[in-house]
């Protein structure tokens, strides 16, 4: 087979629009988005087999979870392939996964029917999450004194100020028993029934992949912070550089083409576009500095995830193959805040930014 590049990721670590992104190069024929976990081994040799035929000149880009990659990527990927490991600063990561949940209804139908053992309608579905918005509304400034609130309302109110705590007891109720891979009928199921536990194991993952990929000597590894892509887009040049990928200035400025089948195959669920978000429909990388987040208002569930992650997150901020700054305070991370001497009794709210 063609060289490849096999982009590893964390659940909602930015890694679609960084897909996006790099899939602007003129020496990547298509965006094959999470075929493993979708379609399996055999899946993913087809999708190849066949983008090798349509662009036989070009490279085909694979975007996969860290989780559903084999021990040794050499049983999928060549020492000749690139590799791009795209990090994000857990506290948004584990924001932005609470967010994509809490937004997508289909996904709380499902773990309603799996906390119950009972039919759940939409219509149901709808009663239920109102009754919990109701009672939260109760207890933060959520709408306005006498305004009776609903679903959407709390949605709105998380989207503005990451502060979770409304929603403690819906996800205490819905993730705190998040079953192992052996409990679902497939790796999807498992995806989407047990986010926080996958995304754990990602960060572990990726830590012992790249350390695979070094000790096997591959030429081609480069390991990126979304941060501080979306503070610094023109960074992706560098990206490019080290994947020896043609850069485009379209890939910066926009527009970006429109994502291919590939990237969009799999999308099957009712509202499943949500878990690749803005990035389907963008078209191009804004700079922008990530919403402030109190990692101390996040469910206990997203906090151990939180704590389980970071130790991860700082290894791989701090690898000779990553190309974002040394200081993620800079960058937009929270990895520094400890070197900063604010860990502890003070409060990282969000990247960039410690309150003391």
């Amino acid at each position: 087979m063609r060289p490849k590049i096999l982009q590893i990721s964390v659940p909602r670590g930015g890694s679609n629009a960084v897909a996006r992104m790099m899939g602007q190069s003129p020496d990547v024929a298509a965006v094959l988005r999470s075929r493993l976990l979708e379609d399996g081994r055999d899946g993913l040799f087809r999708a190849l087999r066949e983008v090798e035929r349509e662009a036989p000149d070009r490279l085909p880009y694979v975007k996969e979870q860290a989780a559903f990659l084999p021990d040794h990527p050499d049983e999928l990927f060549a020492p000749y392939d690139r590799f791009l490991v795209v990090v994000r600063d857990p506290v948004q990561q584990v924001a932005s996964e609470l967010l994509a949940v809490l937004g997508n209804r289909e996904l709380l139908r499902d773990k309603l029917v799996e906390r119950t053992g009972m039919p759940v309608g939409r219509r149901e579905t709808a009663r239920l999450l109102d009754r919990y918005a109701a009672a939260a509304c109760l207890d933060f400034p959520i709408v306005r004194p006498g305004v009776r609130g609903c679903w959407q309302d709390v949605l709105a109110y998380l989207r503005r100020t990451r502060d979770f705590r409304p929603v403690h007891r819906l996800v205490g109720d819905l993730y705190d028993a998040q079953p192992g891979r052996r409990e679902c009928a497939s790796d999807t199921e498992w995806f989407n029934r047990a986010i926080f536990r996958v995304g754990v194991l990602c960060w572990l993952r990726t830590v012992e992949l790249v350390r695979t990929l070094v000790e096997a000597g591959v030429p081609r590894l480069a390991i990126v912070d979304f941060g501080d892509l979306q503070y610094r887009p023109g960074r992706i040049a560098e990206v490019c550089g080290r994947l020896a990928v043609r850069f485009d200035e379209r890939m910066v400025t926009g527009p970006w083409h429109p994502p291919g089948r590939w990237f969009e195959a799999g999308l099957d669920r009712d509202e499943g576009h949500r878990w690749v978000g803005r990035a389907f429909t963008a078209t191009r990388l804004y700079p922008s500095r990530p919403t402030p987040c109190d990692p101390r208002t996040l469910p206990p569930v997203a906090q151990e995830a939180l704590a389980s992650s970071m130790d991860s997150y700082r290894a791989l901020l701090g690898h000779p193959a990553c190309l974002s700054p040394d200081d993620p305070i800079a960058s937009g991370g929270v990895a520094a805040a400890d070197r900063a001497g604010a860990e502890g009794a003070a409060a990282v709210t969000g990247p960039g930014t410690v309150r003391r």
